[in-house]
């Protein structure tokens, strides 16, 4: 894909089952993917020894070329809160062409797929970030989380330390502490 000017006509937002992608749209996602996580640069990626959950839907934002520039992947899983069962929204896998970067396209497909949990009766959405995105997310009303995660692991329960937790309200208030279980893989 050419570089994407930033004076394109951006913001046509849609939401996918990942099952329901066409052809097309997985290989404008592709692109994507290449443009933000370069194969020489990912090589040597920390995350690639653990085990991620895959995503069950995306939200999309595209330009008027149907040419793919930010992406957020979706979850829902019911987890258990303190021993108690919620059903939790998983942001994972933000992605933005760099040259579509800073005209919030980000933010909206995260709003987009928030908007979609509320539809599900999601009680709360969690995502994982290194710390240097934390501020970002924070003036996205996000929430550090300062209680345990616990993931599941090629098939044993561990405490999730490799990112930092962050949690958006959805349906139900932001558990301030305590212990999540995800039941599964991070994403």
């Amino acid at each position: 894909m050419s570089a994407i000017e930033p004076t394109h006509n951006i913001g046509t937002f849609s939401l996918h089952s990942l099952t329901e992608l066409t052809e097309k749209q997985k290989s404008a996602l592709n692109v994507l993917s290449i443009n933000v996580y370069p194969p020489n640069e990912i090589a040597d990626w920390k995350g690639k020894s653990i085990e991620w959950a895959s995503p069950q839907w995306c939200s999309i934002c595209w330009d008027s070329d149907e040419q793919a520039l930010s992406y957020v992947g979706a979850i829902i899983r019911i987890a258990m809160m303190n021993d108690v069962k919620v059903k939790i929204g998983g942001i994972g896998g933000v992605k933005t062409h760099t040259s579509a970067r800073k005209l919030g396209l980000a933010s909206q497909t995260i709003e987009k797929t928030l908007d979609f949990f509320k539809e599900q009766r999601v009680d709360f959405a969690l995502l994982v970030c290194e710390s240097n995105l934390v501020p970002l997310y924070e003036r996205m009303g996000w929430q550090t989380y300062e209680g345990e995660v616990l993931v599941s692991q090629k098939g044993k329960i561990d405490k999730f330390t490799f990112n930092l937790p962050m949690l958006k309200s959805v349906c139900s208030p932001v558990p301030m502490g305590g212990v999540i279980n995800l039941m599964g893989p991070p994403w």
